[in-house]
């Protein structure tokens, strides 16, 4: 039985080449990931693709990425978990690095950026407000964060959109895991207009530990100039409310180093993992 999963058809084109992605990648051996990486490129060839991407499970929706450095930080919930040794792998079969990605860890959520209180007062003077998510509401608030989501992400490094349907299931899988206190949501008026998506650290618990830290895993603000700033002041409220709730740590999950998001994280956060997504030229 086939370990892996293949896609080719309605991926997104990398630089200009029909392009295969590989996911459902299992955590193999460092040999056994190389046999597995041939067998995978050639069926691509022979789809008609001549690049390929991997590890990524049919879109960035899903899981993808591969962990190249592990660090002391144990896992964390919601994030990939590969040995780091695969990344040599990769290499091998002559995948390159395409993005590039972290996690980053607060450990003073009591951090506060001066400049950020100018910015709070102009968004308060027009009326933006930032409210934490209706748990009593719970459909109707998913379907403003998945009309942010949407248009927030759309030039994100291989974005493809996917309907209310396929958002909304993706997010009721982790709503067992939620605090309502800490999803945030921003409005103009009655306009959304931005989100944070954080949830505790579901793996301390496993671990048998008290849970300590937040995973702050999505900020999304609508793309236009006049919200600037607005994620930087989403950030220090999780922080400020994970605090209040007696959280001790807050990690910045999984931000592509060429996002607006990690200057954000930059601020608060000191990087804790690496990972990155591989490409390949198909001959």
């Amino acid at each position: 039985m086939k370990s892996y999963s293949l896609w080719w058809e309605n991926t997104i084109a990398y630089q200009g080449h029909p392009t295969g992605y590989i996911g459902n990648f299992p955590d193999r051996d460092p040999e056994a990931a190389t046999a597995l990486l041939q067998v995978a490129c050639q069926e691509l060839r022979e789809k008609g693709c001549s690049f390929a991407i991997a590890p990524i499970d049919g879109n960035t929706w899903h899981d993808y990425r591969l962990v190249t450095e592990w660090g002391k930080h144990p896992p964390f919930f919601l994030e990939p978990n590969t040995r780091a040794s695969l990344y040599q792998a990769f290499l091998e079969q002559d995948f390159f690095p395409i993005a590039r990605y972290y996690s980053a860890l607060c450990t003073d959520l009591q951090i506060r950026d001066r400049r950020l209180i100018s910015v709070q007062k102009c968004f308060s003077d027009r009326g933006i407000n930032i409210r934490s998510l209706n748990p009593e509401n719970l459909e109707a608030e998913l379907e403003k964060i998945y009309h942010i989501a949407i248009a927030a992400f759309r030039n994100n490094f291989l974005y493809q959109p996917i309907s209310k349907t396929q958002f909304m299931a993706l997010y009721r899988l982790i709503l067992p895991y939620i605090q309502p206190e800490l999803i945030l949501i921003a409005e103009e008026g009655n306009k959304p207009i931005g989100f944070l998506f954080a949830l505790p650290d579901a793996l301390e618990a496993q671990r048998g530990e008290a849970i300590a830290t937040v995973i702050l895993k999505t900020v999304a603000i609508l793309p236009q100039r006049k919200y600037a700033g607005l994620g930087s002041i989403l950030v220090e409220k999780c922080h400020a409310i994970a605090f209040q709730m007696g959280y001790q740590k807050v990690i910045h999950a999984l931000m592509n180093r060429a996002n607006p998001s990690s200057n954000i994280s930059q601020y608060y956060a000191n990087p804790i993992r690496h990972y990155v997504l591989f490409g390949k030229q198909l001959k």
